[in-house]
């Protein structure tokens, strides 16, 4: 078999297998495959495009490969915003975040995506007792990561976790054999990178808790020790230095789970033993030219490239008036800039077509962001005609908030909300910010329905401490901060507000 691997990475090792690999790193951010096709020495039987850390590379004409297709989403939890919609133009999506891709809206939901956890480095074993640091971390420290702060600080207080913030892989995994205990933080509550390379060293692995995705990896009490905040956290390490020799043994018993399942002979091997059953599902035509145009709308809307607004808006004529694309093109109009155009279209759209949550939505907020709220008004008539009519722009956000919630899009992993730079909002959590953008009166009252509206959600823990920290005393539920101080890792400061709420 002859794989195509574009921007390759360590995850797949087919040759061991016996197969053909044509590795092609990608140099532009929009790359036509047929060029692609044409530098290599014969058709391949699967193309493989891994997502690549840094530069998020951009395929077109996917709809014509010779053979399957399949989109590696390695970091989802940051970039689910615009992957929902490339993945589409694959026939199936291999990701370690399956969870993420399974809690889109069911229009959203790819109909092949496979699990796929991040492949580990074989590594020679290594005995505890020869390993100099009892804790050991290895990652990026800033205040831009408050939890991975506020962890680290926590353990190297109590029990002199050694850290290196940034080090070449090479070293990183030297460092990591030598240590005993490795504690792992993650962003997002994502299985991450870090996990694997601490049981590639056959440490004991002390992880948060993240769900589904990371229990497919290893077991938890036999090879890692999942934590539920920063207290469960410094009670299990004190736990695994009491216990050196059943530190050992998880180690161990992790290492081994590498060796026999984590490897990238294994990825590759899964990848084989998928094929057979994969049917071509990448969608074509005009389907295809929708998610190209929403891929680079949203990639576009986070800076991440550099389309132009009218640019996108004249391409979008081309396409069907579907809801996400009429919802598109009214978050480009939502600068000051183009208060005269988006105004008329939000009156085009609201004597036309039929109703739809997104696109009323994101016509109610684009009305809003330009000051019309009867206009406003009219979408929330439109979309529930039963219902009483919010009277205020805050009251008319809530209304959108609790709708989107219900419908499955109360956040968007990854994307960076910023009004005041024209943003228009399109999941729950973005129409609160929204409405405190637009009423700071009512910033309070707003900042504890945001903290409520994202309590299922770990990744956000920091942003909702931060929301009621912000709130006055009086406002706050100091049960509920103690518990989110203590999740957070700031152990002495939850543990000192518990003492006072007993007073």
């Amino acid at each position: 078999m002859h794989v195509l691997l574009l921007d390759p990475q360590y995850w797949f090792d087919f040759t061991a297998l016996g197969h053909t690999v044509s590795a092609v790193p990608l140099t532009e951010y929009e790359t036509p495959l047929e060029h692609i096709l044409a530098t290599l020495p014969a058709p391949p039987d699967c193309i493989i495009q891994q997502e690549q850390l840094g530069v998020r590379h951009f395929v077109t004409g996917l709809e014509h490969a010779p053979c399957p297709t399949l989109y590696l989403a390695f970091d989802a939890h940051l970039n689910l915003y615009w992957q929902q919609y490339y993945a589409g133009l694959f026939d199936a999506v291999l990701t370690p975040h399956r969870t993420l891709f399974e809690a889109l809206p069911p229009e959203n939901r790819h109909p092949q995506t496979f699990r796929l956890v991040p492949a580990g480095t074989d590594l020679p074993w290594v005995d505890h007792a020869d390993r100099q640091h009892p804790l050991a971390f290895c990652g990026r420290i800033t205040s831009a990561r408050p939890l991975r702060k506020a962890m680290t600080g926590l353990l190297q207080n109590r029990f002199g976790l050694a850290v290196h913030r940034d080090m070449p892989p090479e070293a990183m995994f030297r460092f990591y054999q030598d240590a005993r205990i490795i504690p792992n933080e993650a962003i997002c509550f994502e299985v991450n990178m870090r996990l694997l390379e601490g049981a590639s060293a056959g440490a004991a692995l002390l992880t948060p808790d993240c769900g589904p995705d990371q229990l497919a990896a290893f077991t938890d009490g036999a090879e890692m020790l999942v934590y539920r905040d920063g207290l469960d956290l410094c009670e299990k390490a004190s736990w695994l230095l009491r216990n050196p020799d059943k530190a050992e043994t998880m180690g161990r018993t992790a290492w081994e789970r590498v060796q026999r399942e984590h490897l990238p002979i294994h990825r590759a091997a899964f990848v084989l033993g998928i094929l057979p059953g994969l049917t071509q599902t990448r969608v074509t035509g005009r389907d295809a030219a929708v998610l190209t145009w929403l891929t680079r709308l949203e990639r576009t809307q986070s800076g991440d490239l550099q389309y132009p607004a009218s640019g996108l808006l004249s391409a979008s004529a081309a396409l069907p008036d579907t809801p996400e694309v009429l919802a598109g093109m009214l978050r480009l109009l939502g600068s000051p800039a183009r208060k005269t155009p988006a105004l008329e279209f939000c009156r085009l759209l609201l004597n036309s077509g039929t109703a739809s949550l997104l696109r009323n939505a994101t016509a109610s907020a684009c009305a809003l962001t330009h000051g019309d709220l009867p206009l406003a008004q009219a979408f929330h008539a439109r979309q529930f005609p039963p219902s009483p009519i919010p009277l205020s722009p805050a009251a008319l956000c809530r209304a959108w908030a609790t709708a989107l919630h219900e419908n499955g899009r109360t956040v968007r992993p990854g994307f960076a909300f910023r009004p005041e730079a024209g943003h228009l909002p399109a999941c729950a959590l973005e129409f609160l910010a929204f409405a405190k953008h637009l009423c700071p009166q009512e910033r309070e009252t707003l900042a504890l329905e945001e903290a409520a509206l994202l309590k299922p959600f770990p990744a956000y823990a920091s942003y909702r401490l931060s929301l009621l920290k912000s709130l006055p005393p009086s406002g706050q539920n100091l049960d509920e901060l103690a518990d989110l101080l203590l999740f957070c890792c700031r152990v002495d400061e939850g543990l000192a507000l518990r003492e006072k709420i007993v007073r």
